[in-house]
């Protein structure tokens, strides 16, 4: 998905120290994700950078969307190796 006409895009080259993140995800969450930085007229990787600069956190850090139970069970959650 493009951006919308008139939205601003990053300026190629304009970021600090650019890495590809591979982080396997749903397909439906990644096309949602994507979905929802197109309305924002920024490319996923812009709505990315934008998102984690502004994302309110709590006094622990922690996004403010999740509840101590969610925190809880992810960390209860058994990592996948390999």
């Amino acid at each position: 998905m493009s951006t919308l006409p008139g939205h601003p895009r990053i300026a190629y080259g304009s970021r600090v120290k650019p890495v590809t993140a591979t982080y396997l995800v749903a397909e439906s969450s990644r096309d949602r994700f994507k979905a929802i930085a197109s309305r924002t007229g920024l490319s996923a990787s812009g709505f990315f950078d934008a998102l984690v600069e502004n994302m309110p956190l709590d006094d622990d850090g922690v996004p403010t969307f999740m509840s101590r139970q969610d925190q809880l069970l992810l960390e209860e959650e058994p990592r996948k190796t390999g």
